[in-house]
């Protein structure tokens, strides 16, 4: 179910930190996850994979997930080896914070710079989990493009040009027999069904101010990109 094209993923993001023998009596794993500040992401269900982890079993009030250095290793492995290019436009980017990337026990935080990697690493206490590429993906976090999710050839989009982005994938709403025979209405961004996609509105500051939509508080569309609301509110012939 997870790599139907139309499954997205919601979710909390949690920290790692060195497990100690309080945490693990059997002292088999040596990493524990750690409520951090709220980080919530959507994803593309492809971009998800399902493992089973072992839960605490001496903080049962407030319990966590345990683990082994080696699975991380290979599960981190397994993601980024599945990934493309495209798919990486789609992974989370996440800003530093005092709690991400991971410090070291001395509390100093180690930086690593390189185009070369996918920011895609933990790093803590003198251990790091780094995915590394032969492509220059320095790009990737700061990219304004986007394929369409229903062209085949795949045809680009500037997420620049919001209101062109807008007309193409309403062509597919208007004229796709493939996208016409859903029996549900779609998303008008990435052509998921709309339910999947929860848009808020918000006024501008000012008597006058325009509504445009509160990137925050919107949730689920898979497309991230700047579009004039007013404009996209009025019908046309």
């Amino acid at each position: 179910m997870l790599a139907e094209g139309t499954v997205t993923v919601f979710y909390q993001m949690l920290g790692l930190q060195p497990a100690t023998v309080a945490d693990d009596l059997e002292r088999t794993n040596d990493w524990r996850t750690f409520m951090m500040g709220e980080r919530s992401f959507t994803v593309p269900g492809h971009l998800v994979q399902s493992i089973n982890l072992t839960t605490s079993k001496t903080h049962l009030s407030i319990p966590f997930y345990l683990l082994q250095s080696t699975v991380l290793v290979a599960l981190t492995a397994s993601l980024f080896q599945s990934l493309s290019l495209s798919d990486l436009k789609s992974v989370p980017k996440l800003a530093p914070t005092k709690e991400y990337p991971y410090c070291e026990a001395s509390g100093k935080q180690r930086t690593i710079v390189s185009s070369s990697y996918l920011m895609f690493f933990l790093c803590l206490g003198g251990a790091c989990f780094i995915c590394e590429s032969d492509y220059d993906l320095g790009h990737i976090a700061v990219t304004t493009i986007s394929d369409c999710p229903q062209c085949s050839p795949t045809v680009t989009l500037d997420l620049t040009q919001g209101q062109c982005v807008l007309e193409h994938v309403g062509s597919h709403i208007l004229y796709d027999p493939g996208v016409i025979q859903s029996i549900e209405p779609l998303c008008g961004l990435c052509l998921c069904p709309s339910k999947m996609c929860q848009f808020y509105l918000e006024k501008e500051k000012g008597a006058n101010g325009k509504t445009r939509i509160n990137q925050k508080s919107s949730k689920g569309c898979l497309i991230k990109m700047k579009y004039s609301y007013a404009v996209a509110a009025e019908s046309s012939s």
